[in-house]
Parts: C-alpha cells; sequence; structure tokens
C-alpha cells in the first residue's frame, strides 16, 4: 500500500513537470469564484477559503481551499485539497483529491486517487478510469467504475459496480445487494475477516489474512524519530530565537501555508528537473536537492514543534512560556502516533509534509520583502 501512494505521488509530479510549460491563471481570495459564463484556458491555480468551480476550464485545475465545489466542466487534470470537496461536475482526465469530507458525484473520464476522513462515491458517479480510495468510512454508494477499484480504510460500504477487479485493505466490509465485480474481489487484513459481518457475499471473493511483525517495525521507525529529534532539539539551540518566531508565524494561517507547501511541493521537483536536463545547469539543481531535502526535513520537525508547544500550552491552561525542547520531544510522540493511524496516517503525514514546506518557504519570504535598516540606522 505505501509503495502505490508513493508511485501515485511521482506520477502526480511527473504529470506535472509535462505541463510546466504551459500558461498558467492564478486566482486567490476568501471567495474565488469560476462563474458558468467564464471560460478560462490556461492552467489554473487557485487558493482561497471557499472556491466554487460552476464554468469551464479547458486545462488543469491545481487548488488547495477550505471548501471546493466543482459543478463545471474541467477539460484535462484536477489536482484539489480541501476540508470539504464536493465533485458534481465531469473532469476529463485525473481527479486527485484530498480532505476531510470528498464527494464524487459527477463524472471523471480518467483515473481517480481520493483520500479523507469521508470519502463517497454516489449512485450519480461515473469512473471511466481505476479508482483509488482512501479513508477512515468510505461509502461506495452506486454508481460505476469502468476500472479497478482500490479502497484503504476503517470501515468500508460498497454498493456500486466494478466492472474490472476490486482490492479492498480492511477488515470492516459491507457489501450490499448491487455491488458487482465479475472479475473477482480481494480482501487483504491484518486482522480475521467473517464472512457473516460481509453482508451478501459477492461471486469470486478472495479472503488473504497477514500479521506485520511488529517489533521490527517499531525497531526501524523508533530509530528515524529518534535521529529527528536530535537533529531538531541542535536547531533550536543553535537558533532559539529564529524557533520562537517560525513557531509563531507558522500558526498564525494554517491553510495558506498549507496550499503554499502543496504548490511547492508540485513545482520545486518540475524546476529540479528543468535545470537538470539542461546540463549546464546540472551543479545548481543539486545544490537546490539538497536544499529540498533540508526543507522537508526542517518543515517535518516544525510541524512537532507546532504540535508539542500547542499541547503544552494547552495542558498548562495558561499563556506562559513553555520549553521549546519538551515541546519537540512530545511533538514527535504526536506525530508518530498521528501518521501511524490506521488508513489515515499517511493522509496525515501529507498534510504535515505540506503545512510545514509551506510554512518555511512563507517565512523566508516575509524575512526577505522585510524593510532592511539603513546604513546610518545600523551605526
Amino acid at each position: 500500500m505505501k509503495k502505490s501512494i508513493i508511485l501515485t505521488g511521482l506520477s502526480l509530479i511527473l504529470l506535472a513537470g509535462e505541463l510546466w510549460g504551459q500558461g498558467s491563471t492564478y486566482r486567490s481570495g476568501e471567495i474565488v469564484r469560476i462563474t458558468k459564463t467564464d471560460s478560462i484556458r490556461s492552467q489554473l491555480f487557485t487558493t482561497g477559503d471557499i472556491v466554487e468551480v460552476l464554468g469551464w476550464v479547458g486545462n488543469d485545475i491545481v487548488s488547495a481551499s477550505e471548501s471546493l465545489t466543482i459543478t463545471g466542466e474541467i477539460m484535462d487534470d484536477a489536482i484539489v485539497a480541501a476540508s470539504e470537496i464536493n465533485m458534481r461536475g465531469t473532469v476529463h482526465d485525473l481527479f486527485a483529491a484530498a480532505g476531510e469530507n470528498v464527494t464524487i458525484d459527477g463524472e471523471v473520464m480518467g483515473d481517480v486517487f481520493a483520500a479523507g476522513a469521508t470519502v463517497r462515491v454516489t449512485e450519480n458517479a461515473r469512473i471511466r478510469g481505476n479508482a483509488n480510495l482512501a479513508g477512515q468510512r468510505v461509502l461506495f454508494e452506486g454508481g460505476t467504475v469502468e476500472g479497478n477499484l482500490k479502497i484503504a480504510g476503517d470501515q468500508l460500504e460498497l454498493n456500486g459496480s466494478v466492472l474490472k477487479k476490486t482490492e479492498l485493505y480492511s477488515y470492516k466490509i459491507n457489501f450490499g445487494p448491487n455491488y458487482e465485480a465479475p472479475l473477482g474481489t480481494d480482501i487483504y487484513s491484518d486482522r480475521p475477516v467473517y464472512h457473516e459481518n460481509l453482508g451478501n457475499l459477492p461471486e469470486n471473493l478472495y479472503i488473504n489474512i497477514e500479521e506485520p511483525n511488529i517489533a521490527e517495525v517499531l525497531l526501524f521507525k523508533g530509530g528515524i524519530y529518534l535521529s529527528l529529534l536530535v537533529t531538531g532539539l541542535i536547531l533550536i539551540a543553535v537558533f532559539k530565537n529564529t524557533s520562537k518566531d517560525l513557531y509563531k508565524f507558522s500558526t498564525e494561517q494554517f491553510w495558506k501555508n498549507t496550499g503554499m507547501g502543496l504548490l511547492s511541493f508540485i513545482a520545486y521537483p518540475i524546476i529540479l528537473i528543468i535545470l537538470a536536463v539542461l546540463i549546464i545547469t546540472l551543479p545548481l539543481s543539486f545544490i537546490l536537492l539538497l536544499l529540498y531535502g533540508f526543507f522537508l526535513l526542517a518543515g517535518y520537525l516544525l510541524v512537532a514543534l507546532v504540535l508539542g508547544v500547542g499541547a503544552l500550552r494547552f495542558l498548562k491552561k495558561e499563556d506562559k512560556e513553555v520549553s521549546y525542547y519538551w515541546g519537540l520531544l512530545l511533538g514527535m510522540i504526536l506525530v508518530g502516533i498521528i501518521v501511524n493511524l490506521p488508513f489515515l496516517g499517511w493522509l496525515f503525514h501529507a498534510i504535515f509534509i505540506f503545512f510545514g514546506l509551506g510554512s518555511l518557504i512563507l517565512y523566508i519570504w516575509r524575512i526577505r520583502t522585510l524593510p532592511q535598516p539603513s546604513a546610518e540606522v545600523s551605526a
């Protein structure tokens, strides 16, 4: 499952790389609305509290917002992140969505990648490619998936049609009377799955139970988190004032920072590829690659610091100064628990990466744009 997620992310980056040379339109604000009479032929990048796409977009759309609604027509890919996502229109190629609640109630001509606390595929949905869904609760209420269907979640309910094969990663599954998958249904779980709890058993059902080696997993992950903790403690000791300022800045605008992180996560690798292809700028691409790795590491540590310090202040219930060292330690523990939650852990992992990366980039940009003291004042 993790390999599939990694391959999916790489595929999205390569796909965006192919489109980098095309023109782009940028829209931002509290409310971004593409009306029914609007026609946008270039790529559309949007950020805002509320984004509504009611009209026609002749290329890709990349969006990060609090709420997103698509009732219009997207002629190419849609890569979106929001707390609430409602796709009731038509996407002519890839649809990739991550949010708290994701609803697919329209038509997707290509593949679907959707993750959230609740993911719904309604009876009006038609997915002509493959569907890859992940969430705490995944509801395949009806509709049709013409390709393969893969679902990972804590609770799965299936009552639609899959023209090819279905793979399910869970132990809480309920099949409705209208569910069908002619090429078979495979269930993979690390817990027992009982036939009497599955509802209407489909034909060609295969169940595979695999128990993970917990000791090896804990030892490997424990070493990684320990090395990250030591690195973070050293950075706080060296850059103590910067750590406090960065913590304060990152907690002011969560969605703006996360949206910037998502766009940077897509754009930065594309820039590296372009610089590497040009050969003459290959050394520069190598330097930027190292810088990108540092940004990802520092952003991850920033997330742990925000969670840990915030938790300490909440427990103290007073607006007193707290130790950033203890905050980072507590934050690493919280991050370790959250990103390893069943089925949804990787989604939180992605959000943490976007938030940390975006916070660092916007913080550096803010410092760069601050007015510099004159020579007289410095003297």
